[in-house]
C-alpha cells in the first residue's frame, strides 16, 4: 500500500510538472488575441523577472558567496582576504547583463528604424 501511494504521488507530480508549464507556455498565444495583450505580456515578464530575482537572491547568490569565501579564506594573500570578492562578482555580473541588454536594445531600435524606412 505504501509503495502504491508513493507511485501515485510521483506520477501526479510528473503530470503536474508537465501540464502546468505547458499551459503557461501556451498563455502568450491566447493573450496575443486579447485586447490588452501588451499589458499582459509586460506583467508576465515582470512576474518572471521577479521569480528569477527571488531565486537568485535567496538561493544562488548565498551559495556562491559561501564557496568563494571558502576559497578566499584558504588563500595566504592578506589583500585578497580583505576584498569582498563574491559581492564584487555579483555586481560585475549585473553590470555585464545591463551592458549586453543595452547593446541589444540599441541595435534592435536601429534595425527597426531601418526596416521602417525601406519601401
Amino acid at each position: 500500500k505504501q509503495w502504491y501511494q508513493r507511485r501515485v504521488v510521483i506520477t501526479a507530480g510528473i503530470v503536474v510538472m508537465f501540464i502546468l508549464p505547458f499551459l503557461f507556455g501556451l498563455a502568450p498565444l491566447k493573450a496575443s488575441k486579447m485586447k490588452n495583450a501588451a499589458r499582459f505580456t509586460s506583467i508576465a515578464n515582470c512576474f518572471g523577472g521577479g521569480v528569477f530575482f527571488g531565486t537568485c537572491f535567496t538561493h544562488l547568490i548565498p551559495e556562491v558567496a559561501i564557496e568563494i569565501n571558502i576559497w578566499r579564506d584558504s588563500s595566504d594573500n592578506k589583500f585578497l582576504k580583505s576584498l569582498p570578492i563574491a559581492e564584487m562578482l555579483e555586481c560585475l555580473g549585473f553590470v555585464a547583463i545591463l551592458f549586453v541588454e543595452t547593446l541589444v536594445h540599441s541595435h534592435g531600435s536601429k534595425s527597426s528604424k531601418v526596416r521602417d524606412t525601406i519601401p
